[in-house]
């Protein structure tokens, strides 16, 4: 078992309530990794170890974000629900951008 499942499976053993956790990501090729980070999305929402609506993740809210806002709307695409944007350079640059916003808040 991996210490993830160790964790959800002590939680419903020993606690009433769900425990918070956070992931974070770190030293990513993020726009080379875009298929994986939409199954991590799809897995946030189909747990069945994940209270429904109680999850929050960069990556479709930025991508939500690309696709409403010029020039990455450009760039954006949607093929069989893997979201992408298409070109690197506006990736990183729309990403710095968007954190340094309101939108990623």
């Amino acid at each position: 078992d991996s210490y993830l499942n160790k964790a959800f499976k002590w939680e419903k053993d020993y606690f009433v309530s769900s425990t918070p956790f956070y992931v974070y990501i770190k030293d990513v090729d993020y726009y080379n990794r875009q298929v994986e980070l939409n199954r991590i999305q799809t897995f946030l929402q189909t747990s069945k170890w994940i209270v429904e609506q109680s999850t929050s993740f960069w990556f479709p809210d930025f991508l939500s974000w690309c696709k409403d806002t010029t020039p990455y709307s450009n760039y954006y695409q949607n093929v069989s629900g893997i979201v992408s944007l298409t070109n690197e350079t506006l990736f990183y640059n729309g990403l710095s951008t968007y954190i340094n916003s309101n939108g990623s808040r």
